[in-house]
């Protein structure tokens, strides 16, 4: 018994993990009972190693120091003899007199117990001298694996070593050092399983491909789907709507990618575009439905000016027998010059600068864009999205010409055919022709509205781009058109103004006017200030861009002069615009004594750019209440009054 312990307990090879699983070889020189026992031992030995390697980790106190002399001595010999590299075998060592003598007292402790529970008896006592050893060193203490000639498996898990959930709970009780191998490798695995699963909820779960690519994969799956003759498609798709300048391989990086490419803009940071529609049935004027002989007459000119930063817009509709320049080649109307610049639709490029130069001279903005819209693809627009609702500002009855018939104030749903008869009506309304440009206005807010809301599908969406690209050009880049859509999704119907050209506080800013051409009188409209005299109309359009927006580029500043001096308001103002603001007017503060250097008064609710120039002054705006009376604040936002501070003597 004491040769098997010793022999399981010390093996020649040092710092190598205990086997997995062990087999004992079978025996022949023993009987059926012995062979049961020296297995039961060999079990236990190597549970009771586990429990050492499991519990001590830290080696503190050497087995030099135990308070076991016998044991103490043998330690010694055994440094002594791996340190001089002379390696004992099992016997010689079994042999020493060290370990009799410890044998023999571990015997002769107990006297009563049998043969058979000795072994049991001798691995708790050793147990217990094991309980001293530190587990920083625990691998000094020597395997039992070639002891008892055990085949052991090398690829021992590290994880049981280090880090096993089930050791404390199984070993700190003595009971449960009676469990099989089997059932000690079955709670080991599923120990370092749970171990493994707590490991991996632990670490940060990446986004799978789809889920941070949606769009891509959408359009991946559509491709796969399609094949090429979709890609063919989509690319003949895309060179429409951009003349040729872009393609689908565009596109696709431009909805992937995260960056947004601004929008042109001008010195007040708005974009202008030039949105103008012709009536034919496609792009070409080829015959159809809508067709006429004026299918590339521009029957809708607008003018849209975008805040981006103030999410508003103010669109200007032009009525299309404003009299211009020769730029229009047959009666000198607005809306021949599409057709005479692009030769009746041959060249989109050529029609649409014309047409942005034009109404670029007539409104005073800079055109960055423009969008050639085909009425008579409303039809399809309108019915692609399900139809759309609108509701109108005075009474229409227009049934004779568009069948079209609407009560003012009532929400109307209309279906593509009535949208496209309300687009084009201009009888049966008291303004005619000015209305229609209004209505026209309603009917693309409707649409943006109706695309926000629906959420559409794919094929929905599907439907309605290759309506699109069959009736819609502009020359806004494909990147653009991502930052183009981001800003319109955002805005709200109620930041979108349309400013009037007739019953204006102004007065009319058209009139109707009537000039031979060849011979024949042609009605015309024409500037109330002359003909090609757009001053009236620019400075409304500008106050109105003004209301809209809130920023010191696009602010209405009275300087006035509080002092004796001449010239101050005017030198207020070059500082003024230097510093970012925009100064609208100048001029002489009412009599009266102005000890403030700087009186800041703000007049409407500009609160960007009162920040600003509270900022820049380095003082409080008081509110309009509080201003100076004769002071007359219309069309301005900010009243500035430069005084003259008392000196003390």
């Amino acid at each position: 018994m004491s040769n098997s312990y010793i022999d399981g307990l010390i093996s020649p090879s040092r710092n190598k993990r205990v086997a997995r699983t062990v087999r004992p070889k079978a025996s022949l020189e023993i009987g059926e009972d012995q062979a049961t026992k020296q297995h039961l031992e060999q079990q236990r030995l190597l549970r009771a190693e586990r429990l050492r390697k499991e519990k001590l980790r830290n080696r503190n106190i050497s087995l030099a120091q135990s308070d076991d002399p016998l044991v103490g001595q043998a330690e010694i010999r055994r440094k002594q003899s791996v340190g001089s590299g002379n390696t004992r075998t099992i016997s010689e060592i079994s042999a020493m007199p060290e370990m009799e003598a410890f044998n023999n007292k571990a015997t002769s402790a107990k006297p009563e117990l049998t043969e058979t529970s000795k072994p049991a008896t001798v691995t708790s006592r050793i147990r217990r001298k094991i309980g001293d050893f530190s587990k920083r060193n625990h691998d000094d203490f020597v395997e039992p694996v070639q002891a008892f000639g055990l085949t052991r498996q090398d690829d021992f898990d590290e994880d049981f070593e280090n880090k096993n959930e089930l050791g404390d709970a199984r070993f700190d009780d003595e009971n449960l050092m009676d469990l099989s191998s089997d059932e000690l490798f079955n709670n080991r695995k599923k120990g370092r399983k749970d171990q493994d699963s707590d490991e991996d909820d632990k670490k940060p779960k990446k986004k799978g491909f789809i889920r941070r690519h949606p769009k891509l994969t959408i359009f991946l799956i559509l491709l796969l789907c399609g094949g090429t003759a979709l890609y063919l498609y989509g690319d003949q798709l895309v060179a429409k709507v951009t003349g040729g300048k872009s393609n689908l391989v565009d596109l696709v990086k431009t909805v992937v990618t995260e960056k947004i490419t601004p929008l042109k803009s001008d010195k007040q940071g708005r974009t202008n575009i030039a949105i103008f529609g012709t009536s034919g049935y496609d792009m070409a004027g080829s015959e159809g439905k809508y067709v006429h002989d004026g299918a590339q007459l521009t029957d809708s000119l607008m003018v849209m000016s975008i805040d981006q930063k103030a999410k508003n817009a103010v669109t200007m509709s032009l009525p299309r027998d404003l009299k211009v320049g020769r730029e229009a080649c047959y009666t000198g109307k607005i809306n021949e010059v599409y057709v005479c610049a692009s030769n009746n639709g041959k060249n989109e490029e050529a029609g649409a600068q014309a047409v942005m130069k034009s109404l670029g001279e007539i409104s005073g903005l800079e055109m960055h864009y423009y969008i050639h819209v085909n009425w008579g693809s409303l039809v399809q627009i309108v019915n692609a999205l399900g139809g759309i609702t609108v509701t109108v500002d005075e009474d229409i009855n227009d049934y004779y010409y568009t069948k079209v018939v609407m009560k003012a104030g009532v929400p109307t749903h209309l279906d593509g055919e009535k949208a496209l008869g309300l687009a084009r009506a201009r009888h049966g309304s008291a303004s005619g022709d000015f209305t229609r440009g209004e209505n026209q206005q309603k009917v693309l807010v409707a649409i943006k509205n109706r695309i926000a809301e629906k959420g559409m599908d794919i094929p929905a969406m599907i439907n309605l781009v290759n309506v699109l690209g069959d009736n819609l050009k502009t020359n806004v880049n494909i990147d653009e058109i991502k930052t183009a859509a981001k800003v319109m999704s955002d805005f709200n119907p109620a930041n979108i103004a349309s400013v009037p050209l007739i019953n204006t506080p102004e007065g009319n800013l058209v009139k109707n006017a009537s000039f031979p051409v060849g011979g024949v009188d042609i009605s015309f409209v024409i500037p109330s200030a002359g003909v090609q005299n757009y001053t009236k109309i620019q400075q409304f359009l500008e106050s109105k861009i003004a209301d809209y927006s809130d920023s010191p580029a696009t602010s209405r500043i009275l300087a006035l002069n509080g002092t004796d001096e001449g010239g101050i308001a005017a030198n207020e103002k070059i500082e003024l615009e230097k510093a970012g603001f925009r100064v609208t007017g100048t001029g002489n503060a009412p009599k009266g004594e102005y000890p403030d250097k700087v009186s800041l008064y703000m007049i409407g609710s500009k609160e960007e750019t009162k920040k600003k120039l509270e900022t820049y002054y380095g003082l409080t705006a008081k509110p309009a209440s509080d201003l100076p009376k004769g002071i007359d604040t219309k069309n301005y936002d900010f009243v500035v009054i430069i005084g003259k501070p008392e000196t003390k003597e």
